[in-house]
């Protein structure tokens, strides 16, 4: 577009752009170096909407004023009605903060229609359950383990369990009651307090959606660190969080257990993180989230 190379912009500030808040070209040509007008026009937008006038923008396939900042129009399987998205997850955090975090029943409706969307809207339905996570695992959330286990002694993979009733799954869960706690920012080296919630607010930790120190009674301290996907396809627990977390100060002797929280239903396979890893015996575990459990009452 010529926006930076041998162009008006600088490069690093233009990607910036892009990649914070998916800024259309237009946005970008205009204020490539005034990176504070674009976000204050995302804030401005945001705080003009509610529950009712977000429904209208996706329902509608026309370009409106929230285009393309908040919401972006995508192409869909049938051309002659395209799908409107929005646009990036710091859209989706103000959103969050000024709309839907305290309406469930309107977050379980946009849920429901992001996942129903297809494979366009899946990131919007990623950021409402992750986001949904966030809360309920601050709350005194009752949590159920389930171990992901070898499916052959030689093998590489990890299966999911996909049925909790049986005996034998529900005599190797692991349970716990989480007490309320406050969230907190996760940063690297720091010590970590039990039962306070530590969620990354940049990508210093690939994989790690948040991590949280409990101590139960009669057992030795547990970093509980939760990776939140919707994804149905085989996935790999990355290593690349884990060396971020390992840096992370907690009590000796503590037991670290990697809980890939999914959607219950269509829950993928895992592979459990190699190497060091699993010599140094992180567990690895799976915790499936009923509908019900996401939006309650709702």
């Amino acid at each position: 577009m010529g926006l930076s190379y041998g162009g008006p912009h600088d490069e690093s500030t233009v990607r910036f752009l892009y990649d914070t808040y998916r800024a259309p070209p237009r946005e970008l040509a205009l204020y490539g170096n005034k990176p504070e007008t674009i976000r204050m026009m995302v804030e401005t937008q945001v705080e003009d909407m509610d529950p009712n006038a977000v429904l209208n923008v996706l329902r509608s396939a026309d370009s409106d004023r929230s285009s393309h900042l908040i919401f972006r129009i995508e192409p869909s399987d049938c051309r002659f009605r395209p799908c409107k998205t929005i646009a990036s997850s710091f859209a989706f955090n103000f959103l969050w903060n000024r709309h839907l975090r305290s309406q469930i029943s309107d977050t379980a409706h946009f849920y429901d229609l992001f996942c129903e969307g297809g494979p366009d809207m899946a990131s919007s339905a990623e950021w409402i359950f992750g986001f949904r996570m966030h809360d309920l695992l601050t709350q005194g959330y009752p949590m159920s383990l389930f171990p992901i286990g070898r499916t052959r002694s030689t093998s590489t993979k990890f299966d999911v369990y996909n049925n909790y009733t049986n005996f034998h799954n529900e005599r190797n869960a692991e349970h716990f009651q989480l007490a309320e706690s406050q969230e907190e920012t996760l940063g690297e080296g720091i010590k970590l307090k039990v039962n306070q919630y530590y969620r990354p607010t940049a990508p210093n930790f690939p994989s790690i959606d948040s991590v949280l120190l409990i101590h139960p009674a009669n057992s030795s301290p547990i970093l509980l660190m939760f990776q939140f996907t919707r994804r149905k396809d085989e996935y790999d627990a990355k290593e690349d969080g884990l060396n971020q977390v390992d840096g992370l100060r907690v009590p000796r002797g503590t037991r670290k257990y990697l809980v890939v929280v999914t959607p219950s239903g269509g829950e993928p396979q895992i592979r459990s993180p190699k190497g060091r890893f699993e010599n140094e015996h992180v567990l690895v575990y799976h915790h499936p989230v009923q509908r019900r459990t996401l939006f309650p009452l709702a």
